[in-house]
């Protein structure tokens, strides 16, 4: 399955179309920072299946801020447990008025660590799953940043939830989350019998869970999803591998790994979740915007994120676009100009201007979208040969086409030699 992250600029419409175009193949994830509880309750939601709610409990631990807007859409959930935040009521205040009550508690209340007593909070979440009908519940857990405490955290606050789903008679399949901060990440995690390891047989032998939600909290300043370090793809990709070997674990769901998804469905994950803005296709705990948006041409083949005319019109002319055309239901127009006359010029919905990214946003989940399900579709046996096939063809595409455009230009380019190491270590 393949899954698009809700965040603060919900991508309704997006969502709707690339939904529509791929048949229902699209997914949904909402997540907490995201959606204030107001908004669970009132706002309409995607009609998507699957369709999962993230808790996001791992960024507990956030400072109190008000620059960060995702504290106090945090705050107003009940299972962050900050004192003075009430529920809100349509008929008793205005939805602004107690949106600036949520912000002042968030302030003054918010504690940067998660909540006691855990049963009490494991019920809120789970709770808000069901009444909005999600079609697995993932378990709230704290974000493990103690190698020393390997997944002690994470297994109390399963347990938890594990009892409280029975005490609500939740009859969904429940995700453990295995949330790690990247910094625990070092080389000695990976060895036999090291961190890894301990994180994985510690969850895994938690009972009454289905599967893992798995997520990498990155450290630093945001930026764009392709900039991710190796050690964090690797860890991704390892943790899909080591959690499909064991016992019990059916469903093995990381989110925020983006084109590193692609590796983790190699090595045994049942799909991924990423976004349509960099904020949501990549977990930060540093807060930031998304900047000033300005559209790409993705092309899967290469891994890259194209400018259209300043290097696709360099490309068509040296008769390469071939190697990257794809003529998606938002691309056609774009990819026929190129191949007719060689030039993006002109095409309206492709003009790299500010705020214009919404044919290009779909292009790519589209992509995105029916690529993951065609690696799904091939046996379990093969996916490992079909991932590191197109890794493989995008280094050579890469140094190809990057020698016909302007390298003063800004463009993205996905580490495939990263991925592919990544792949072939995990």
């Amino acid at each position: 399955m393949f899954l698009l992250n809700f965040g603060p600029s919900s991508p309704n419409a997006v969502f709707r179309d690339v939904a529509a175009s791929t048949d229902g193949r699209l997914g949904a994830c909402l997540l907490a920072s995201g959606f204030d509880s107001g908004q669970l309750i009132r706002k309409e939601l995607p009609e998507a299946s699957p369709l999962l709610f993230d808790p996001q409990l791992y960024l507990a631990g956030l400072p109190a801020s008000a620059d960060d807007c995702r504290v106090w859409r945090l705050a107003s959930h009940p299972w962050f447990g900050v004192e003075n935040v009430t529920s809100f009521q349509s008929d008793e205040q205005r939805k602004r008025e107690w949106e600036e009550d949520v912000k002042a508690a968030a302030l003054t209340s918010w504690a940067s660590r998660p909540p006691t007593p855990l049963s009490d909070h494991s019920e809120a979440a789970i709770r808000a799953q069901m009444q909005i009908g999600c079609t697995m519940v993932i378990l709230p857990s704290p974000l493990l940043t103690a190698r020393e405490e390997e997944a002690a955290p994470a297994v109390e606050w399963t347990r938890a939830g594990v009892a409280a789903a029975r005490k609500h008679g939740c009859s969904l399949p429940l995700l453990a989350t295995v949330a790690l901060d990247e910094r625990v990440l070092n080389e000695a995690a990976f060895a036999p019998l090291g961190y890894l390891d301990a994180v994985v047989s510690q969850i895994s032998a938690c009972r009454g869970i289905h599967g893992v939600y798995v997520v990498i909290a990155q450290t630093g300043d945001p930026g764009h999803p392709f900039k991710t370090g190796e050690l964090v793809h690797r860890a991704y990709a390892s943790l899909c591998r080591r959690f499909r070997e064991a016992r019990r674990i059916e469903t093995v769901f990381p989110n925020f790994c983006d084109i590193g998804g692609f590796v983790c469905v190699a090595r045994g994950a049942t799909g991924f979740a990423t976004g349509n803005f960099q904020s949501t296709r990549r977990l930060m705990l540093s807060g930031g915007a998304d900047g000033r948006p300005y559209l790409y041409y993705y092309a899967h083949s290469a891994a890259t994120e194209f400018r259209p005319e300043e290097d696709l019109d360099p490309i068509a002319e040296a008769g390469l676009f071939e190697r990257i055309a794809d003529p998606t239901p938002y691309a056609a127009a774009l990819v026929t100009a190129l191949r007719t006359t060689r030039s993006a010029a002109g095409q309206q919905p492709w003009l790299m201007t500010i705020n214009n990214v919404g044919t290009a946003q779909r292009h790519q989940l589209y992509r995105m979208c029916l690529s993951t399900h065609g690696v799904l579709s091939s046996s379990a046996e093969n996916r490992y040969a079909v991932v590191e096939q197109w890794a493989s063809t995008a280094v050579t595409l890469q140094s190809g086409l990057l020698a016909k455009v302007d390298p003063q230009k800004t463009r993205y380019t996905a580490p495939v030699d990263a991925l592919l190491r990544a792949l072939r270590a995990a």
